[in-house]
């Protein structure tokens, strides 16, 4: 039995959350944030193999934790496409993640 591949896609907002982050975590330490841009590849492939891992938090929208930094990844999955709507710190506040949900 062969395995549905899905492909990640990403709103604009969110390319502009990783950087931001990787920028930060450079000035903390170098090349910190480019671990941590590991960190969101590695928590995306497994989205990726497995999207329904996830149980859905908002309407569709489901959320995925990274292991070693505090930042979760939301995403939507519409047919075999999943579309990431944000990769924001956990402490933010919860309408930061809905409101990209439309």
């Amino acid at each position: 039995m062969s395995k549905k591949k899905y492909n990640i896609n990403f709103i604009p907002e969110t390319a502009k959350d990783i950087e931001k982050a990787k920028e930060w975590y450079n000035l903390q330490n170098e090349n910190l944030g480019d671990e941590f841009v590991d960190e969101v590849e590695k928590t995306l492939e497994g989205i990726q193999n497995n999207p329904c891992q996830y149980a859905e938090k908002y309407k569709k929208m489901r959320q995925a934790k990274t292991d070693r930094f505090p930042y979760l990844i939301s995403y939507i999955i519409e047919k075999l496409e999943i579309i990431v709507l944000s990769v924001l710190h956990w402490s933010r506040n919860p309408k930061e993640f809905n409101k990209r949900y439309k």
